[in-house]
């Protein structure tokens, strides 16, 4: 299964919790078309995620979409346009950038020196690399 296609049947959940997941769909609009056709009629859909400042210049936001390989995160107005479009209300939008740098700037830290030798193990320097260049821009 992947976030652009669902194959749950309809009507299915009551509830749809995601944490910092949606923003890794190619397609978030059918992705988010898929939760909710998979969401009960009056259920809820709670999330948190990364989303796009749509006045960010496209050249700050290059290498975090190479590290994701990604062409764009998402922004709130795709995200609500589409979940209204799809029968949903928003009921609270909470948007908090406070421990962004402290979150990315500790994984980076793990992925260059806590745990590089582990990691190595499962992951190319390539790779780790890729990731620890996206992760300084954030």
């Amino acid at each position: 299964m992947s976030f652009d296609d669902i194959s749950y049947p309809p009507d299915t959940f009551d509830l749809i919790y995601s944490n910092d997941a949606f923003l890794h769909s190619v397609d978030k609009k059918v992705m988010l078309e898929g939760v909710c056709r998979v969401l009960k009629p009056g259920g809820a859909l709670v999330f948190s995620d990364i989303l796009e400042n749509p006045e960010a210049p496209k050249e700050v936001l290059e290498h975090i979409y190479a590290r994701l390989e990604l062409d764009c995160l998402g922004t709130k107005d795709l995200y609500t346009n589409v979940l209204k479009a799809s029968g949903l209300s928003e009921v609270e939008t909470i948007l908090d950038t406070r421990n962004m740098e402290r979150h990315y700037g500790m994984t980076k830290y793990s992925a260059q020196v806590l745990k590089h030798q582990e990691l190595l193990g499962v992951v190319s320097e390539d790779f780790i690399a890729k990731q620890v260049s996206g992760l300084t821009k954030w």
